[in-house]
């Protein structure tokens, strides 16, 4: 068939890397067969992974149309699992939280979607994790309350009591309960976790903010790190609110131990950034070396001319 021919394209091209045909072919199987859920769920997976996520959500969309009929099966699900993460990239927060309403109801009576095994388990991820992406899903969806109970269920798979505490700093946070936020907080830092990255400390400087005390945040990090040297996500935050705040004496230290234990883009920028303004031309020549050696490119060096 067309399609078939068309799939075997689409392969072709991709495995020559000419991904622009590849998903030009995809668009025009798309077209050949547009009543078939299953090819549009395959390409618009294939332009997800293109970063075309428009057109990839036209497509998500487009099969759970034809799907109609077929609410309660895994594909449904599935489709709808997926929609929420592309409409949560393009930061359509009260879209992604419908489409993952339907992924909670399935969870919440998956025999009735025959959604059982390996099914559920990769629907709702590792210790839960798909439930606390629903759950800062609702959050950032101003449905407080639904959030809330959210997060309880990905502490219920995890049994990750820091994080827990973090989830519920958020929400407190969202109920304008600073005080409240500000010991949940603590609960987490006190546990020494970086498992949710840099969040905590962006939402450590806001309920500073909220409370009125922002120039009490630079005592409050530099304890911080003093208590939990080895927090590369604590690291990289203390680093650029120096940085930011254009106090390179401080942020240069930090991206100094950045670029030797976990060197990153940021990192080293973050050091050329501060050698520059702190007049030490020695080691910014050295670190615009290491990196045009290290990426084979000179892209960095022109940034800093």
């Amino acid at each position: 068939t067309a399609v078939a021919v068309l799939r075997q394209v689409i392969e072709v091209a991709w495995s020559l890397e000419r991904h622009q045909e590849a998903i030009r072919y995809a668009l025009k199987a798309a077209e050949v067969a547009p009543s078939n859920a299953e090819l549009l769920e395959r390409l618009a997976a294939f332009l997800a992974d293109e970063k075309d996520v428009r057109q990839a959500i036209a497509l998500y969309e487009k099969a759970i149309e034809l799907r109609k009929g077929q609410e309660k099966t895994v594909p449904y699900v599935h489709a709808h699992a997926l929609l929420a993460r592309l409409y949560a990239r393009q930061e359509d927060f009260p879209k992604a939280a419908r489409a993952f309403d339907v992924v909670l109801a399935a969870l919440d009576k998956p025999d009735d979607y025959g959604l059982r095994g390996r099914a559920k388990t990769q629907l709702e991820g590792d210790e839960g994790v798909t439930y606390a992406l629903i759950g800062e899903t609702y959050l950032r969806a101003d449905r407080i309350d639904d959030a809330d109970a959210a997060f309880e269920r990905a502490f219920k798979r995890s049994g990750e009591a820091a994080l827990r505490a973090y989830h519920r700093a958020q929400v407190a946070e969202k109920r304008k309960r600073y005080d409240e936020a500000l010991r949940l907080l603590d609960e987490y830092l006190a546990a020494e976790s970086d498992d949710a990255g840099v969040d905590p400390y962006e939402l450590l400087r806001r309920v500073f903010a909220a409370r009125g005390k922002s120039a009490e945040l630079p005592a409050k990090l530099e304890s911080l790190l003093k208590q939990d040297p080895k927090n590369v996500p604590l690291r990289y935050f203390v680093a650029r609110h120096f940085r930011d705040a254009g106090d390179h004496a401080k942020a240069k230290p930090l991206y100094e131990e950045l670029v030797r234990k976990a060197p990153t883009i940021d990192a080293y920028t973050g050091l050329l950034e501060a050698s520059a303004a702190t007049k030490d031309m020695v080691r910014q020549i050295e670190v615009l070396a290491e990196v045009a050696a290290k990426t084979g490119s000179l892209d960095a060096v022109k940034k800093f001319e």
